[in-house]
């Protein structure tokens, strides 16, 4: 994933098994959508901006996030991480 100007939304982002009436689909993250929500809401997960009703996650700051979380940091403190990132730029 290059870092980059975009977003990604919360359909990218999560993961969901097979079911019968869906495929599975493979997202950046292990997690389904729900557990996403609860994540953010617990200040685990970066927090989106709202664009057309629609929750959106700024492509550099979940590319952070990921990374963050791929060197074994705490969540909540990736989140402070990932977002501090960002505003620098």
């Amino acid at each position: 994933m290059g870092e980059g100007v975009g977003f990604y939304s919360l359909q990218q982002l999560a993961s969901r098994n097979e079911t019968a009436r869906q495929k599975a689909r493979v997202g950046i993250f292990p997690w389904c959508e729900m557990t996403i929500r609860r994540m953010w809401a617990r200040g685990e997960f970066p927090k989106p901006i709202v664009w057309m009703n629609r929750n959106m996650w700024k492509r550099g700051v979940i590319d952070a996030y990921d990374r963050f979380i791929g060197q074994g940091m705490a969540a909540a403190e990736a989140v402070v991480q990932a977002e501090a990132s960002q505003a620098l730029v």
